[in-house]
């Protein structure tokens, strides 16, 4: 069954242009991409929030099972999870769930 990871970004302390998007975008999805799509990281998105969210960005990632997920991070967490200084000073809220109904499959 498809499991959804949330990350929500919250907006540094210095400011919504202290996120870097860029660098997001270009170095830091491609990495944890490479690092993950084989240990079941199916699809993803990146939604660019509203300032008064009190969030910069949401990435959801489709995976296709909690083990999935765990397996990633045992394995190629610590590059992933170690380039978070590199875009941004907060750390993200992470949800995680099993899809109970819809088309995200």
């Amino acid at each position: 069954m498809a499991t959804i990871l949330t990350l929500l970004y919250p907006i540094p302390a210095a400011g919504v242009d202290a996120f870097d998007i860029e660098y997001y975008l270009n170095t830091h999805l491609p990495l944890a991409l490479d690092a993950w799509s084989k240990y079941g990281l199916k699809k993803w998105s990146v939604v660019k929030l509203a300032p008064e969210t009190g969030y910069s960005v949401q990435t959801i990632m489709i995976w296709d099972s909690p083990q999935s997920i765990g397996n990633a991070m045992k394995e190629a967490g610590a590059e992933v999870l170690g380039d978070l200084k590199n875009f941004s000073t907060e750390k993200p809220v992470v949800i995680q769930g099993v899809a109970a109904a819809g088309t995200l499959e």
